[in-house]
């Protein structure tokens, strides 16, 4: 909402829960590292180097009755 003062725009009010949103957004944009990080993350998606949850599940589960198995 905007606050006019003899006719010119002097401020802008923003609901205290809005307000709280644009300080986290701030704080994560300002972030050098963690932008740098995201904008690697985002190319291994494209690239298609990921791995599926269910993947990595099943390969931990492998993993963990090999063990029980060898040991």
């Amino acid at each position: 909402m905007a606050v006019i003062a003899h006719g010119e725009h002097v401020a802008d009010v923003v609901p205290s829960g809005h307000l709280e949103q644009l300080r986290e957004t701030i704080e994560v944009l300002t972030d050098t590292e963690g932008m740098r990080e995201l904008a690697e993350a985002e190319k291994a998606v494209q690239r298609g180097d990921v791995v599926r949850v269910v993947d990595a599940v099943r390969a931990l589960l492998n993993e963990r009755t090999y063990d029980l198995v060898v040991a």
